[in-house]
């Protein structure tokens, strides 16, 4: 079967991918951009790749909506205490676990999304219904790291699944509650690589504090505004707690928690 058998029908005349709403266009912008024109200072020019990107299921939406402004500073946040602590060897290190890490979960869903295009094509014959999606929505992103781009490409894999679940549904190979468990499952695995990115920032920061570096790291890579609500968020998504995320106590230097004791 080909790619294009399994993807939405084309939208009826006069729909067409909605906008994000201004919410998430602005957790869809760059977290670096965000904090380099609010503040006005130490800007500088970054190399940064531009895309767009259509999702048609509404989980990947939730994930991209939660997790990709959070994943982006996290990487950014990382990259910069590293640089900070002075230990350049580590960043490389760094990246390639995350790297490696995101490729794993890139093989699980390519694993899985093969078996789902098999047993779609065993009962392609049950009908030529295909599912499309009434609300779709186009995101313009930039991607600022080689692991920005990583996640991404995993939220697109994790839309691509879902849109074979729902349409293994459409023709009663799977049941409703088949597909909802198969919708969280793959959700879930999704948000826990963001998970264990933010963990990794919460590493470096304790790190950073514990060879008092604190004061540097808050100037330059402060925690992000409500990161709180949007870690709890993650972490919930993910069926996981917001331990090793990172926080305020990990973040300050010894002086500051004690005069805020």
């Amino acid at each position: 079967m080909t790619q294009e058998a399994l993807l939405p029908i084309t939208q009826p005349e006069g729909v067409k991918p909605r906008s994000p709403s201004t919410q998430m266009r602005q957790q869809m912008t760059s977290p670096i951009s965000q904090k380099e024109h609010a503040e006005r200072k130490n800007v500088y020019s970054r190399p940064v790749i531009d895309e767009e990107l259509t999702l048609y299921s509404l989980q990947a939406q939730q994930v991209m909506q939660r997790s990709f402004i959070r994943v982006s500073y996290s990487l950014f946040s990382t990259d910069v205490i590293l640089r900070l602590i002075g230990d350049e060897d580590q960043i490389d290190d760094v990246a390639d676990i995350i790297s490696a890490m995101v490729a794993d979960a890139h093989g699980e869903l390519d694993s899985v999304i093969a078996q789902m295009e098999e047993i779609l094509e065993v009962h392609s014959g049950s009908g030529k219904r295909v599912s499309r999606y009434s609300n779709p929505v186009t995101l313009k992103l930039e991607i600022t790291a080689p692991q920005v781009g990583q996640f991404i490409d995993l939220v697109s894999k994790l839309d691509r699944l879902v849109m074979l679940i729902d349409n293994l549904w459409h023709k009663q190979v799977l049941t409703g509650k088949q597909r909802t468990a198969a919708q969280r499952q793959w959700r879930q695995h999704v948000n826990r690589v963001a998970s264990k990115i933010i963990q990794m920032e919460g590493r470096a920061r304790g790190s950073a504090m514990r060879q008092g570096k604190g004061d540097e790291v808050t100037e330059h890579a402060p925690l992000m505004a409500d990161h709180a609500e949007h870690d709890a968020n993650i972490a919930a998504d993910a069926g996981e707690t917001t331990e090793g995320f990172p926080t305020q106590e990990n973040s300050t230097s010894a002086e500051e928690n004690a005069a805020t004791a």
